[in-house]
């Protein structure tokens, strides 16, 4: 019954992910994230690529499929270093090779930084 129920909450999850993929563009990026756990437990993380509704990162750190992370990305805006804060859910962390691949879902997203975010992705879409 356990399983069953893991099974459907797994198809839901990929369902979920294939909407979203339909639903936002994903704009390509190189840098380091880091991701947070709770007081003082974190791990950076290379950044694949970013949407408006999540990243996808690899790492060589297993990261559980619906851990609830805090994100802190620093991004590149109008000639500006600026950083974003969010939460976000593990959706998927695969192994491939000697690494993870790794899907966050941003579930909380300040005003603040949904706008530096918009503005990011925005300069992306025009080449800046």
């Amino acid at each position: 019954m356990l399983e069953d129920r893991r099974k459907k909450e797994e198809d839901k999850e990929e369902d979920r992910r294939k909407f979203q993929r339909r639903r936002f563009s994903r704009f390509k990026i190189d840098q380091m994230i880091n991701l947070s756990f709770g007081k003082e437990s974190y791990v950076q993380v290379a950044g694949v690529n970013i949407s408006q509704g999540g990243l996808f990162c690899k790492s060589r750190e297993y990261v559980e499929p619906y851990t609830k992370v805090y994100i802190m990305v620093g991004l590149r805006i109008d000639d500006e270093n600026q950083e974003i804060r969010c939460e976000g859910i593990v959706l998927r962390s695969v192994k491939q090779n000697d690494e993870f691949s790794i899907g966050i879902s941003f579930t909380d997203m300040g005003e603040e930084d949904r706008k530096k975010l918009n503005a990011f992705i925005l300069e992306l879409e025009r080449g800046l």
